[in-house]
């Protein structure tokens, strides 16, 4: 399973770039490419204690995020975005053990790393969205590291079998992504139909069809899949 996983992956990677060098090529003359660069800073403190009288273990987090995205010709467009953290504190003294948790990625390719490892700071960077996006009429494509949010609820989504992510994890406003293929066609503009297909921790697939649309001033999801190669949804 696992190596016809990473071959059916790498066959529909090479595909997608050959069609996406073949439509670039053929309009690069008509449309000037433009790249755009996004980001923010920010830090969190945060403290961790069983009683008030024990003792806290405290934690400061330096976060940089850096968008890459480039819009090629009006129906490509490709994205690489980066989560850069600095750990500083009680924490990183546990050594190993958090920080390999910190570079953990359980995506078909290993896009994180731990840059620096001392005894009292950690510096992890991590790829968590890298995709290119094909769109023509009412299709539109999507192959790579993309966030597939099938659920957009604020705090239980059933219904996100691909990016499921904690609630309490606040510090994480662009949620994961999904190493994935996402097929998605708009027969109008209140409705949906789309097919994903991702490879997760230990080459598991999820693959899943939904349609999305609205009726008597609700909205409305029906959905069936195959989950981490065990369940059915």
């Amino acid at each position: 399973m696992s190596d016809s996983v990473h071959i059916i992956f790498i066959r529909a990677v090479f595909v997608f770039h050959a069609i996406f060098l073949f439509l670039s090529s053929g309009n690069c003359q008509e449309k000037e490419k433009v790249i755009t660069l996004a980001g923010y800073l920010s830090t969190i403190q945060s403290a961790a204690f069983d009683s008030l009288s024990g003792p806290f273990l405290n934690e400061n987090i330096i976060h940089n995020r850096l968008n890459f995205k480039g819009y090629l010709n009006d129906k490509i467009t490709f994205a690489a975005e980066f989560r850069n953290r600095l750990f500083t504190g009680d924490m990183v003294r546990y050594g190993k053990l958090y920080a390999d948790l910190i570079g953990y990625d359980d995506g078909v390719a290993d896009l994180s790393w731990n840059i620096i490892e001392e005894q009292s700071f950690l510096l992890n960077t991590t790829i968590d969205r890298l995709w290119l996006d094909l769109h023509h009429n009412k299709f539109q494509l999507t192959i790579g590291r993309q966030r597939i949010n099938w659920g957009q609820t604020f705090v239980w989504n059933p219904n996100d079998i691909f990016n499921a992510y904690s609630f309490f994890d606040f510090d994480y406003a662009e949620r994961p992504g999904s190493d994935a293929l996402r097929l998605q066609f708009f027969p109008s503009s209140s409705s949906v139909a789309e097919f994903a297909i991702k490879a997760g921790e230990e080459n598991k697939v999820t693959a899943a069809a939904l349609y999305r649309f609205n009726a008597l001033k609700y909205d409305f999801q029906i959905l069936s899949g195959f989950m981490n190669s065990e369940e059915f949804v």
